[in-house]
């Protein structure tokens, strides 16, 4: 178990003021230029838990925290030491708690470890030196190469891809070795005292040049220009802009600034030189050609900027986190770098297919200029041959071309019949397929027999449609007579029953049903609104309704005044949540304790006397009372909306007792008899009605019955009387005589119908019989088959019609009419062929010379071309060789693997210092991902935590990085960094950030921007020991 004595040997190392409390607790306090800013309480005794811990800070640190008022109260801490490991959930309750002072629950062996991860921000491990960038080592690859410029963003790639094509590569520049004179204080900057914008952007607005000091806080609501003043002083440094599309020199900004030590302003200078020596100089980049990386590099090394925050929380899956992580720890450089790449691969890719295919074409050229010269030798022998073939076979042949003159043949006309009687004579062939031999006389025989069977099964199929249709509409008129004798039937069966629209018992029905419906409607309202409510109520309805309006004024006037109550603490809900803390917890015990301050110990207001602060911080209080009175408030108003609702019911339902009682029967006298009388007539009278004898109630019930179903046959007859108007041009009449009769008429007509329906059934079949009997002379049919014959009929008359035209009557061929046309189209084929091969080789002979001439020079250009154009492609494939080894040998991923393991110890010490409450012990590496230990031993990954969780690494990422940079701008620069961050981490973040600033090696110059006035309070709370070096920045409109 550690000792006091112990305890206090590790603290002296970090503290200047220690103190020992008890033989258990020791206070110890920092220092900034003599000003203290953190107190903290270290706890041996090993015996805290979360039940005790309220009473534990009252009887230890209350004493001390309220005798200092001002800032250093935000700054008290309290540390537990344990000799065991407590019970997570009872940690957590612990270091969660935030009355008084941050806790931290360590174990005791764990305290030196955390004393160093929190204080020695300066002598963090890994390594110091800012490596060469993957952008960097791929550039320095391709150089090698002579590649370099592919890198060289300002370079169309277009015209990279000719340089290479052309194997005219430009000279590799090393700027490494620049001897370009620059300006030492061009490149070593001290701390930014002023600034102004002399040409910018419409915000930030100000009418003089903002005031930095060592902190600076940059506080106002979004939109107010607080990412544009960060983005000047990066303007300012680095002549661009991360955010714009990254070309160096685009905008036409001029910022001023005046740095430590000088008395003048520098304004920005466009100057690449410059940019390029403060990138060798600053973060150890050296480019190669005319663009830099340093907004980049400034980007990676100092400035946080929003997107950094919001890329590690819009996410889709695991992928994009590990992508933010790695963009986050290499910089958007190697990105840029990396699609400038791509799209020089994609591009050569693109030509090297182009300049490969047009290899193919070159051979192809060649050797059909080589078939060309063969053809052409043996034309000149081969033509008198062919021309004899030619002759001989049409003289033994079967075909006869009358156009056909052995001593000057026309060879194109005799080619071209041949070639479109050859295709008639197939299409004849496969669509005649149902000919057992299909020759010129079985074409002609078989379209005239199947012509004459079309003509008449067409004749026949007229008459048959026209009898089908007389049928049809025999049928529907029929089916109409057969409708208007069921409705003169439904008609008569009314009359009989005595079923009219004008019956005098019904109408004696409708009255009785009425007036009954009437009491028992009465009588069961009054039941269900009135018994309950009103049975007692001893005024007259006059009375009655005077009351109620005089009490709807009286409410609407309190529902007025509790509404204008209840806005007016709606008001200052937001104002009272802000200050309920500190007024609870400061305020009022600050009086007691100094009675003669003027200086509000929240908000630092001077004020004229004591009276006065007295009064301000009395009248917060207030407004915190309000706050516990803005339920009772809301209560009260919902309880009188209740009550005007309930008054205007029951208004309603005496309005409604009023029009009853004013029926003649009940002899009521409604300016005199009070509402419990009204009521108890009303119910009395309805009840001996409802006690009549049990058989008078069984008549009224059997008469009401035969009431509704004298309605329902009313209903139906009115429907039968629609109907038969509509079938009837006469009007129908209720006569029984009239109606018999025109349904006797009705039903002769029906059997008239059915006769003549018969009878063209009848005709139907037999015309149908001789169809079908025309049809078999075609063909035998299958049962069902009918309308497939009959098309099949149609198609074969029309296809043997085509061919008789364009066969039996072409005049330019002519052959033997017995002959089969198979054999005929061998036969005018082998013709067609040498005839085409006669013409081809006379076109031959009468160009050979030119051709000879044209093919030979074909072959000797396009060997010339295929020697150049060979070396363009071995130019291309050695360029896409290049980038794919480079992708190789230097990826992303070892790159990045590499960062992270030389960096590990230096991320994981910030991250465990800045992540509270403690829920992880180590951060594992392997190919290239983060993975986080738990304490109860699981593993999780960048996408499984949380987003505060995520942005606490990656600030730990930055800050490892921001760390490196030596000869650069000792400023750190975050914009928003905080957005998903929970209080805990705020305020973790904020100590480690105030030690970074104040550290003994000279510290940073920090800018600190935010929307969140909670957050911005905070900040000037941790940073108040700078007094005037925290310089607080509001920006308005």
């Amino acid at each position: 178990m550690m000792t006091i004595e112990e305890l206090i040997r590790q603290l002296e190392k970090y503290y200047q003021s220690i103190e020992p409390i008890t033989d258990k607790v020791v206070k110890a306090s920092r220092f900034y230029m003599d000003i203290p800013y953190q107190t903290f309480y270290f706890d041996l005794s090993g015996s805290i838990t979360p039940e005790n811990l309220g009473a534990y800070l009252k009887s230890t640190i209350t004493d001390d925290y309220f005798a200092k008022p001002g800032a250093i109260q935000w700054n008290y801490y309290v540390v537990f030491l344990v000799e065991h490991e407590i019970e997570a959930e009872d940690r957590f309750a612990i270091e969660s708690d935030l009355d008084f002072a941050r806790k931290f629950v360590l174990h005791q062996e764990a305290l030196a470890d955390w004393l160093k991860r929190s204080y020695e921000v300066g002598n963090t491990s890994g390594s110091q030196i800012i490596d060469k960038s993957l952008a960097e080592i791929w550039e320095a690859k391709l150089g090698t190469h002579g590649l370099d410029f592919l890198v060289e963003r300002s370079l169309p790639v277009s015209s990279g891809v000719e340089i290479i094509i052309s194997g005219d590569f430009p000279e590799t520049s090393d700027k490494s070795n620049n001897n370009d004179w620059v300006e030492d204080h061009d490149v070593h900057m001290g701390e930014i005292q002023e600034l102004k914008t002399i040409r910018y952007r419409e915000y930030p607005k100000s009418d003089a040049p903002f005031s930095f000091g060592k902190v600076n806080l940059i506080n106002g609501a979004n939109g107010h220009g607080k990412t544009s003043l960060l983005e000047a002083i990066e303007y300012f440094y680095t002549g661009d802009n991360f955010r714009s599309d990254g070309t160096v020199l685009k905008k036409d900004y001029q910022i001023g600034a005046k740095l430590a030590g000088e008395a003048d302003y520098r304004v920005s200078k466009n100057d690449l030189t410059i940019f390029d020596q403060r990138d060798r100089v600053w973060y150890n980049s050296a480019r190669g050609r005319s663009d830099t990386a340093l907004v980049s590099n400034f980007n990676r090394f100092n400035f946080y900027n929003t997107d950094a925050s919001f890329r590690l929380t819009l996410n889709k899956d695991e992928l994009d986190v590990e992508n933010a992580f790695r963009d986050l720890a290499l910089g958007e450089e190697i990105n840029q770098v990396k699609n400038h790449i791509e799209a020089y691969r994609e591009e050569l890719k693109d030509v090297w297919e182009s300049k490969k295919q047009l290899r193919i074409d070159y051979l192809k050229d060649i050797d059909e200029a080589g078939d060309t010269l063969n053809q052409l030798a043996r034309s000149r022998d081969g033509f008198s041959v062919l021309f004899a073939e030619l002759t001989d076979l049409l003289s033994k042949s079967s075909v006869t071309i009358p156009s056909y003159n052995a001593e000057s043949p026309n060879l194109e006309e005799i080619r071209q019949h041949l070639k479109e009687f050859n295709t008639h004579l197939k299409n004849l062939l496969r669509d005649v397929d149902w000919l057992s031999e299909v020759t010129l006389r079985t074409v002609t025989e078989e379209y005239k027999a199947l012509n004459a069977t079309y003509v008449a099964y067409k004749k026949i199929n007229s008459e048959v449609e026209d009898m089908q249709t007389k049928k049809i509409n025999a049928e529907a008129a029929k089916q109409l007579a057969l409708q208007k004798i069921n409705l003169l039937k439904s008609l008569r069966g009314y009359i009989k029953d005595g079923v009219t629209e004008t019956d005098p018992e019904y109408k004696t029905y409708l009255e009785l049903t009425d007036k009954k419906k009437n009491s028992f409607a009465a009588y069961f309202n009054m039941r269900k609104h009135y018994e309950s409510r009103y049975a007692k109520l001893q005024l007259t309805i006059p009375e009655y309704i005077d009351r109620s309006q005089f009490q709807q004024r009286d409410l609407k006037s309190s529902q007025t005044v509790a509404r204008i109550s209840t806005a007016r603490a709606r008001e200052h809900l937001a104002e009272v949540q802000k200050i309920t803390s500190t007024i609870s917890d400061c305020g009022i015990e600050y009086l007691k304790i100094e009675p003669d301050a003027c200086i509000c110990p929240l908000c630092k207001t001077n004020f004229e006397s004591f009276e006065k602060l007295k009064g301000s911080i009395e009248l917060d209080f207030k407004l915190l009372n309000e706050r516990e009175n803005f339920v009772n408030i809301l209560k009260e108003e919902q309880k009188i909306d209740r009550e005007l609702q309930d008054l205007s019911y029951d208004f309603d339902r005496i309005l409604s007792l009023k029009s009853t009682a004013g029926w003649r029967e009940y002899s009521l006298d409604l300016q005199t008899d009070t509402i419990a009388h009204i009521i108890q007539v009303i119910y009395d009278r309805i009840g001996e009605e409802l006690s009549e004898s049990e058989s008078s109630i069984k008549k009224i019930n059997k008469f009401i019955q035969w009431g509704e179903r004298r309605k329902s046959d009313l209903f139906q007859l009115g429907m039968v009387l629609r109907q038969l108007k509509a079938y009837f041009s006469a009007e129908i009449t209720e006569s029984a005589e009239e109606i018999e009769n025109t349904i006797l008429q009705l039903e002769k007509d029906v059997r008239d119908f059915n006769e003549e329906i018969g009878k063209h059934t009848l005709e139907i079949y037999s015309l149908s019989a001789q169809r079908y009997g025309v049809l078999d002379e075609f063909v035998p049919i299958e049962s069902g088959k009918y309308d497939y014959i009959e098309k099949l009929l149609f198609e074969r008359t029309e296809s043997l019609n085509h061919y008789a035209e364009n066969i039996i009557h072409y005049k330019y061929i002519v052959y033997d009419p017995y002959r089969h046309a198979l054999d005929v189209s061998g036969e005018t084929e082998h013709l067609y062929e040498l005839v085409d091969q006669l013409f081809y080789d006379l076109t031959l002979n009468e160009r050979s010379t030119s051709l000879s001439q044209q093919a030979m020079e074909t072959i000797e250009d396009r060997n010339g071309l295929l020697k150049l154009l060979m070396s363009e492609i071995d130019r291309l494939e050695n360029a896409l060789g290049v980038i794919d080894s480079l992708y190789k040998q230097y990826s992303e991923e070892d790159y990045f693997n590499n960062f992270l393991l030389a960096n590990k110890e230096q991320i994981k010490a910030i991250f465990l210092t800045i992540h509270a409450p403690k829920e992880f012990t180590d951060i594992l590496i392997s190919e290239g991902k983060i993975r986080l230990l738990k304490t109860n031993g699981e593993i999780s990954d960048l996408f499984t935590i949380s987003t505060g969780q995520r942005s606490a690494l990656a600030l730990a990422v930055f800050l490892t990085l921001n760390s490196k940079v030596k000869k650069g701008p000792q400023l750190i620069i975050f914009d928003d960094p905080l957005a998903f961050t929970d209080d805990l981490n705020i305020l973790s973040f904020l100590d480690y950030l105030r030690e970074i600033i104040s550290s003994s090696s000279g510290g940073k110059q920090l800018f600190f921007a935010t929307a969140n006035d909670n957050l911005a309070f905070l900040f000037k709370k941790k940073f108040d020991m700078f007094k005037d070096g925290c310089k607080d920045i509001v920006l308005k409109r």
